[in-house]
């Protein structure tokens, strides 16, 4: 008889485990389901943040491919500009040729005019720099004076209009 009592005692006390055991693996199903909860609001947040950065990232490409046909326009522009100008620096070149070769026989005659028409220096010693008194040391012979060298200007003047 007592062993009756003994196993219905063993029995009762496995029991109360078995009911132990029941508590503790709800309490952590609850805290399973409540995380599963919070797990499913981060899966979401990141869902969004990932078609937020989706969005953003095709819009980064557009913007770049924009920028790259802009930038490829505008070197097109400045080659073409850089072509155009070396085109005018050569015409410019080949004018500034041009009118040197046909300057030279001109200025040779102007040459000659000039040193025709200036009187041979003598051999005469430089007067004295300017005096203290604000008079000028007359010019020396053979330089031509002030009035002299606009004459000479207006006849190179000339020499070259009757040249072209």
């Amino acid at each position: 008889m007592w062993i009756g009592y003994a196993l219905e005692g063993l029995l009762a006390v496995l029991l109360i485990i078995t009911i132990a055991y029941c508590i503790v693996l709800d309490r952590r199903l609850k805290a399973m389901r409540s995380g599963k909860d919070g797990l499913k609001e981060v899966i979401l947040g990141l869902n969004d943040s990932t078609l937020r950065a989706q969005q953003g990232i095709a819009q980064l490409r557009s913007a770049g491919e924009q920028a790259g046909r802009e930038l490829a326009d505008r070197i097109r522009e400045g080659r073409s500009l850089a072509d155009e100008l070396s085109l005018m620096i050569e015409s410019g070149n080949n004018l500034a040729d041009r009118l040197e070769s046909l300057c030279e026989p001109a200025a040779d005659q102007v040459k000659r005019q000039v040193a025709a028409s200036v009187p041979q220096p003598t051999q005469t010693p430089r007067s004295a720099p300017a005096r203290a008194g604000g008079t000028r040391a007359p010019e020396p012979a053979g330089h031509p004076s002030a009035s002299q060298s606009g004459e000479t200007g207006a006849e190179i003047l000339k020499a070259l209009q009757r040249a072209r």
